[in-house]
């Protein structure tokens, strides 16, 4: 075997090991969320509120088949004041003479001072991407519903948009 053959057969070698380090899934993104890093294969949405695009350090995504989306980012789009509270981990939401109250991982919230159940186990949670900054997400039809918005999924366009016009 000459020089350059060798030299070819090193290059070929080197090419097959870099591409087998390629993830199969290359769709997929690392998430971070209740002290473990995951990795989210699921579709990201694009997010509407009233129309206009909400830009964000993390997407709303899909989770155990619900919506999640930044809370701040939704609702302050809507004039509402949005607190979070890291000693009770809490994230209470102010709109339209509205009060909601969630926490981190638990299934329920507080609507205008009532207990409610979140439904499907979905629950609020801070999630980042590694190295980027966390987001409170909550699951979206829930919270806006409750906030008096109306909610639209478009799976086939990928978009989550939120209207501020009372639900009827």
């Amino acid at each position: 075997m000459n020089r350059i053959q060798r030299i070819l057969i090193a290059v070929i070698t080197a090419v097959v090991m870099c591409i087998s380090q390629i993830p199969v899934n290359a769709k997929g993104f690392s998430i971070c969320y209740d002290g473990e890093t995951h990795l989210y294969t699921g579709e990201v949405y694009k997010l509407l509120v009233n129309g206009k695009e909400i830009s964000s350090p993390m997407e709303p995504i899909i989770f155990n088949d619900h919506a999640l989306v930044p809370v701040r980012e939704v609702f302050e789009a809507c004039g509402a004041k949005v607190t979070y509270i890291g000693e009770t981990r809490c994230v209470k939401v102010q709109y339209n003479g509205r009060f909601i109250t969630v926490y981190i991982n638990k299934n329920y919230a507080y609507i205008n001072g009532k207990e409610v159940k979140i439904p499907d186990g979905v629950v609020p949670k801070l999630i980042n991407k590694p190295n980027g900054e966390t987001k409170t997400m909550v699951p979206v039809r829930f919270i806006a519903e409750n906030a008096g918005m109306h909610v639209n999924f478009d799976g086939n366009k990928g978009t989550i948009s939120i209207d501020e016009k009372a639900v009827s």
